[in-house]
């Protein structure tokens, strides 16, 4: 006679089996989670208008800036010959066009004219970029503006990776405890453990609701350049589809 519980028992290969079918649904789980609806491919610029480098007779009343892909706006910022000018409203996005307006169009000083901006694409990706061009002369091109902080990009990237990985292994755990746990055990020296006890789902829901923030500031720190506890970094956060995803 056979017993079910002796260790390689019939009942212990059909607790494994069970096993190996909950961690191939979570596998299929995460695959599907991770796998994007649309490529990950970030905002292109495809036109400006006035184009970058461009000389012009006068200042023209916006900017308009033509994407491969939706965006949103997060900063922009411009500059004449005597320095940083004030915009008039905020820049507004409609499909793939975005447009800045500029203050005292057609009166403006001679010289060169500098706009920076940063939106985010469709999947969330920040995407910086700035154009120049002269009114009334030749542009002179300043030096090129540095990139985010490595420092910065890392800290984004681990923080993204443990809010995700975080809620994955949580999903994980919930579907393991719904259909495998339910009235199994398995065999840990002399007694027997509850598979419920083994996907540790609070442990894992916690640390998947304490990496929400901490993504939040990590990603408005990205998109604005500044501090992940400035105001302006969680503002711009939450309204960006980084924040909707969290």
């Amino acid at each position: 006679m056979v017993c079910a519980d002796a260790a390689g028992g019939p009942s212990v290969h059909r607790e494994r089996g069970r096993v190996g079918v909950g961690a191939v649904a979570i596998l299929l789980l995460a695959l599907l989670l991770l796998s994007p609806a649309t490529a990950w491919a970030h905002a292109v610029l495809l036109e400006a208008s006035p184009a970058d480098g461009a000389q012009v007779d006068r200042l023209p009343a916006e900017i308009r800036l033509r994407f491969n892909e939706p965006v949103s706006p997060v900063a922009v910022h411009a500059f004449g010959p005597g320095g940083a000018l004030t915009l008039p409203g905020p820049a507004s996005a409609a499909d793939e066009e975005l447009r800045i307006p500029l203050p005292g169009s057609g009166a403006a000083e001679e010289g060169t004219y500098t706009v920076s901006y940063r939106v985010t694409s469709n999947d969330g990706h920040p995407v910086a970029g700035s154009l120049l061009f002269g009114v009334g002369v030749a542009p002179e091109r300043p030096q090129p503006a540095g990139e985010p902080d490595a420092t910065l990009r890392t800290g984004a990237m681990l923080a993204r990776a443990l809010h995700y990985g975080s809620l994955l292994a949580a999903a994980g755990g919930a579907l393991f405890v719904a259909l495998v746990a339910p009235n199994q055990t398995l065999p840990v020296g002399r007694s027997r453990v509850p598979l419920a006890r083994v996907a540790r789902l609070p442990r894992l829901t916690g640390v998947a609701a304490l990496a929400v923030p901490l993504n939040l500031a990590m990603a408005g720190a990205l998109l604005t350049g500044g501090s992940p506890l400035a105001p302006d970094s969680w503002r711009a956060a939450l309204a960006s589809t980084s924040g909707a995803s969290a």
